[in-house]
């Protein structure tokens, strides 16, 4: 698959089309959150390593070894407040919905609590505990040199029988170690989706991944063309010098050059501009070839954990008619994407922000309030027993109370 051109005429490196790579990070945001910094998904590795984020150190900017963690975490905090304002794609949104003062005063405290870090894992919690006053995704302070732990292969898809009726087709991801397996298991059992009238899509706990992975879907499930909103990027000289490090671990060195002096050129005497991605307008349609045999009733079950690239498919796929979106509010971290590294001043520490945001935002914001579902339905007594209610709904036409 050839990559999206942007409005230069070049080639945007790997992972520039809208939210493509972002939300692998989420997994590793929640974890450092949670203080679990010795523990990074195997997705999100990849992920990062698409993003030209290698986490093998900054070539040329060292490492701080004088500071203490408490010193190095001072003089990372304070760069956060500016840098985000000027160059993440939702700063200047965060400020305008959470108020200055609250900001400040979320400053303040972590300030406050500098003085208890000792190490890298409470300066790392401290900061990320910070940047979730601005956006709850998306955005996230990592260590500049990972310490490798566990890494767990990302669970693949999974199809199965529930009656003659209904089909389960589970998909736990859309990480790009699981690139080929959808594909390849809508290919396997092409006779069982065209016959069966009744499909569930669990997407409950994706985390996101590659919109790329889930495409071999949607011909199942939309109209011969889909309403897309395109992102755009924002031009600062930071996000320019972060994204010509990632061309230039992709690309010849020339064609990265010449687009980057060219956003330069665009951004002029301007502190910042806005360049879009793709698109005509508000939203652009994309044809699709379509499956002849498709579903007369689908149910995409979800919950809040799912996030990113998978509330998009809930947006792409509620398109379709037919199609309902079941259980419970999404994550909500899909108006900002396209992460960036950047270093910060202690050299041990670097910021991932977001560079691009969508054009249905701000009117149709969906960040910090999810994607909502059509039916709403109560958390479960279990996994298994919500499943059944659903099927249950689709081959009936009620809903019926199942708590085995």
């Amino acid at each position: 698959m050839s990559r999206p051109l942007n409005r230069l005429g070049t080639e945007w490196p790997h992972g520039w089309s809208f939210l493509s790579l972002s939300g692998m990070v989420l997994i590793c945001i929640r974890n450092f959150r949670k203080g679990n910094v010795m523990r990074t998904s195997l997705g999100v590795m990849l992920a990062l390593r698409l993003l030209g984020v290698l986490l093998l150190g900054w070539s040329g900017l060292g490492v701080a070894q004088s500071l203490s963690w408490q010193d190095a975490c001072r003089r990372d905090l304070a760069v956060l407040p500016d840098f985000l304002s000027q160059n993440d794609a939702g700063g200047r949104w965060a400020e305008r919905q959470q108020g200055e003062a609250r900001l400040a005063q979320a400053l303040d405290a972590a300030q406050q609590k500098v003085a208890t870090v000792d190490n890298e894992a409470q300066c790392v919690r401290l900061l990320n505990d910070y940047l979730y006053h601005w956006r709850p995704g998306h955005l996230a302070v990592l260590p500049v040199q990972m310490k490798r732990g566990e890494q767990a292969t990302p669970a693949a898809p999974t199809l199965e029988m529930l009656s003659d009726r209904t089909l389960l087709l589970t998909l736990p991801n859309f990480a790009p170690a699981q690139a080929d397996a959808l594909a390849n298991l809508l290919d396997a059992h092409f006779s069982q989706l065209a016959e069966t009238p009744n499909w569930i899509i669990d997407v409950r706990g994706n985390g996101g991944g590659l919109p790329q992975i889930y495409q071999p879907l949607l011909g199942w499930l939309l109209p011969r063309a889909r309403i897309d909103y395109p992102g755009a990027f924002l031009v600062t000289q930071a996000n320019v010098a972060a994204w010509a490090r990632i061309c230039h671990q992709q690309m010849a060195d020339a064609p990265c050059d010449k687009a980057a002096q060219h956003l330069l050129t665009r951004l002029g005497k301007a502190d910042r501009l806005w360049l879009p991605l793709g698109g005509m307008g508000p939203f652009s349609e994309r044809a699709m070839p379509l499956q002849p045999n498709r579903p007369k009733q689908v149910a995409v079950l979800m919950d809040e954990g799912c996030a990113s690239a998978c509330e998009q498919f809930l947006l792409t796929a509620r398109q379709g008619m037919g199609i309902k979106l079941v259980g419970r509010p999404s994550y909500g971290a899909i108006d900002y994407g396209e992460l960036l590294a950047h270093p910060l001043p202690s050299g041990r520490l670097q910021l991932l922000y977001a560079s691009a945001r969508t054009t249905r935002s701000p009117d149709m914001a969906l960040d910090g309030v999810g994607v909502q579902p059509d039916v709403l339905l109560p958390k479960p007594a279990s996994r298994r027993a919500e499943t059944v209610q659903v099927q249950l709904w689709l081959e009936n036409g009620e809903w019926r109370n199942w708590s085995q």
